[in-house]
């Protein structure tokens, strides 16, 4: 898609007219049918019959805005309240310029605040790595295939680091379309080549390819028939400009996920509005496609208009998006099942039946239920003259209910499914391990009790596998291969989509900790915020240090910290070792020194004079160091980000982080990101201390703290309130003890998760339990 101007290329431009010309001629030819009700055969909905999942409903920002969007238009897009659209996807820019990764990082942090998920595209790879050194057109030098897969893997992990995981980062925008905008062509060999030998890199997320202007499949074909890069890739994208609007058996039959990431009409009368739903219809019935997503979200033709009000389009996408949650699952229904009529149908806890109609009559449609129970329907309407408009209850009789649709309209019915055939919520994930470290796949699923579990490998049944997760204790290379599970209710059954486990030879792993980012909010006295390094191994360490008070203004977030200083200690030393007020204020040469490491380390540039803090250090292995973060002046409290990235070469490393801080409530709560690079797992150990630090002296420590683990997709991997609650406490006293931490008294309040996890980025969440506040010290420590 072009972004200068943002209007899309003629030819694009030309086929959306012609299809909505040819909508409009649809239209124009039911207008003869005259006034009145028309009847219509009945719409059959089977809540047994399971097709995709759906992921959600969003739209990009990626060129536009040129500021980020303000909170209000957050709320209108992504909340889910009324009168807002309840977007669940938002798809951004990745780009080489630190001003445009700040901004993009402000919308996804707005949009990872309200539920939703957040994408990311290259339109070209940095200039130095193409053969025309441009970002207009040209190719990937073959040459730089590794560093750009480095590259796509750094944004991810930025992103993770600062509170806006990635669910997935794509290869190209668009690699099979010369156009005269930012750009970069690529053959489908040379995308093949890409994702088998080199997009395994991209551990922080999910990868997204080949996303081309209309699903050609002569580039994502040999992809998927290739079982190394078929297993580096998550979902196959792709746009529908002029073609491709079709189901992909081959992906589904590799376990991908096919999204639609991009499409637009410039169309803003009613009519347009109502073909865009005809299409995101079209896109999940006929394409059975996992995920719509359409162009500018703030565009005179998108569903939020430049004077930040909800567009008729808006509306219409409303439709879907604010009842079709993520984790939802299409079922069968009648399509079509009167001329001009269409009706496509979702479940997990609610039972979701959109239709719409696009002829000029209002049409009486029945609708015919088969294994759901559901005992009444609330309908939501949006017409020429209606947004989103609360209907009267309909009541379910004999597994039926009959409901006028408006003329030129699109319907939403919405109940609660009280009995269902299983869903599964949230299938097993693809994950490479290391021979020896225990790998666990999981299933979360929905159904009518009692709901039962079996796991199969290659196809086979697995003897004893009869739980919603499957642990492999001590894994080996003869355990790769396709793992699945078979979830069955008193109703019927459905199997989960299939997930690889990839289990490699016990050599020397290359996991290491390398980044760690707290925000919390930085008080006086013991409540100010310290992050602790123990670097590892032989030699020294270099990292950058950063306290953002200010820079976060940027990026929405209030009551920030106005003056932060920042100061490295050494453990068993008096005095800081370095200490910094204002990240410009030393020599020119220190100040270029601190911006070539940000860009090292993908971190965006802070503006001059901004009172930010950062400084550079070189850690000593087997040391330990804290940094302490405070407010000066008039203003010494609020909220500040403290970051510490690892840029050394050296065998030295980052064993384990911790952060203390002030817990308190909402956005408030203490949120640290960690990133682990290398290629395999890394088992490590992560607590959260509350009554433990009392008993050191502590004032003010939270009673009750609850710890939780996302992975940089936003899934919860694990939770834990009150450590002797996980399964074996034995287990977690050894493991605790291993890394010379002291224990955790028997049946205390602190928390513990051990958890391995795949290279990439990690955020975990500290909460008091019923909303409670006070200090607590996380720690996260690298397993042997």
């Amino acid at each position: 898609m072009s972004p200068t101007p943002p209007i899309p290329p003629v030819t694009r431009s030309a086929r959306r007219r012609i299809k909505f010309l040819r909508a409009s001629v649809v239209a124009f030819a039911f207008s003869f049918a005259g006034p009145g009700t028309v009847g219509a055969a009945d719409a059959q909905i089977d809540a047994a019959a399971v097709a995709q999942t759906i992921r959600g409903f969003g739209g990009n920002t990626v060129f536009l805005p040129t500021t980020p969007l303000t909170q209000p238009d957050l709320d209108l897009l992504f909340g889910n309240g009324p009168g807002q659209i309840g977007l669940t996807l938002l798809r951004i820019r990745v780009s080489t310029d630190a001003a445009w990764r700040t901004l993009e990082l402000a919308n996804a942090q707005g949009a990872r605040a309200r539920g939703a998920e957040v994408i990311a595209t290259p339109w070209s790879p940095p200039a130095a790595m193409k053969s025309n050194n441009s970002l207009i057109s040209g190719s990937l030098n073959p040459s730089s295939y590794a560093a750009y897969a480095t590259y796509l893997n750094d944004f991810a992990g930025y992103m993770a680091a600062n509170g806006a995981p990635l669910y997935a980062i794509s290869v190209q925008n668009e690699p099979d379309i010369a156009v005269t905008y930012e750009s970069c062509d690529w053959t489908p060999a040379q995308m093949l080549d890409f994702c088998r030998n080199h997009a395994g890199a991209i551990t922080a997320t999910r990868v997204i390819a080949p996303e081309s202007f209309q699903f050609r499949k002569n580039i994502s074909d040999p992809i998927l028939n290739d079982p190394v890069a078929a297993a580096n890739i998550a979902i196959v994208g792709g746009h529908i400009y002029g073609g491709g609007l079709a189901p992909y058996p081959l992906a589904a039959a590799k376990g991908k996920e096919v999204w639609m990431t991009e499409h637009l009409d410039l169309s803003v009368d009613w009519a347009g509005a109502l073909a865009t739903g005809k299409e995101i219809h079209d896109c999940l019935v006929t394409g059975n496609f996992n995920a719509y997503i359409w162009w500018y979200l703030r565009r005179f033709y998108g569903p939020l208009g430049e004077d930040s009000v909800v567009t008729k389009r808006g509306y219409v996408m409303a439709q879907f998006a604010k009842f079709v949650r993520p984790g939802f699952v299409r079922i069968g229904s009648t399509g079509n099942p009167t001329t001009g009529v269409y009706v496509s149908a979702f479940k997990r806890d609610k039972l979701v039946i959109v239709a719409i109609n696009q002829t000029a009559v209002a049409v009486s449609q029945k609708f015919s239920l088969a294994n759901g129970n559901v005992s009444a329907v609330t309908p939501w309407q949006t017409s020429s003259t209606a947004n989103l408009a609360l209907q009267p209850s309909i009541a379910i009789t004999a597994a039926s209910f009959t409901a006028s649709l408006p003329a030129e309209s699109v319907t939403t019915f919405v109940g609660d499914l009280i009995s269902s055939s299983p869903t599964v919520v949230v299938p097993p994930q693809t994950q490479t391990v290391t021979a020896g470290v225990a790998a666990s796949l999981s299933v979360t699923a929905n159904g009518a009790a009692p709901v039962t579990y079996q796991w199969f490998f290659n196809g086979t049944a697995i003897a004893g596998a009869t739980s919603p997760t499957f642990t492999i204790g001590n894994p080996q290379p003869s355990n790769t291969g396709d793992y699945a599970v078979l979830v069955s209710d008193a109703v019927s059954s459905v199997t989960s989509a299939t997930a690889a486990l990839i289990v490699k030879s016990a050599a020397a792993s290359d996991a290491r900790l390398s980044a760690i980012s707290c925000r919390a909010v930085v008080g006086t006295g013991g409540d100010i915020l310290i992050p602790g390094i123990v670097a590892g191994g032989t030699g020294p360490r270099e990292v950058v240090v950063r306290a953002s008070g200010p820079a976060l203004i940027e990026q929405g977030v209030s009551g920030t910290l106005a003056q932060p200083q920042l100061q490295l200690f050494q453990v068993g030393v008096a005095n800081p070792i370095a200490t910094n007020t204002g990240w410009d204020t030393g020599t020119a040469s220190a100040t270029t020194a601190l911006q070539a490491a940000f860009t090292a380390s993908g971190l965006p540039q802070y503006k001059p004079n901004s009172g930010d803090c950062a400084l550079l250090a070189t850690l000593t292995a087997g040391s330990a160091y804290t940094a302490h973060v405070r407010g000066l002046g008039a203003a010494p409290t609020g909220v500040a980000l403290i970051e510490v990235y690892d840029l050394g070469a050296s065998s030295a490393r980052m064993t384990a982080l911790s952060c203390r801080a002030f817990v308190g409530t909402g956005g408030n709560i203490l949120i640290p990101g960690i990133i682990i690079l290398g290629s395999d797992p890394k088992q490590v150990i992560i607590r959260a201390s509350g009554p433990a630090l009392a008993a050191q002296g502590v004032g003010g420590t939270l009673g009750q703290p609850t710890l939780a683990v996302y992975s940089g997709g936003g899934a919860k991997i694990a939770e834990n309130t009150g450590w002797s609650n996980v399964v074996n406490p034995a287990t977690v006293a050894a493991l605790t003890a291993s890394v010379g931490l002291p224990p955790f008294p028997p049946g205390s309040a602190d928390c513990t998760i051990i958890a391995t996890l795949p290279p990439g980025g990690y955020t975990a969440q500290v909460s008091g339990l019923n909303a409670t506040t006070g200090v607590a010290l996380i720690e996260i420590y690298e397993v042997p």
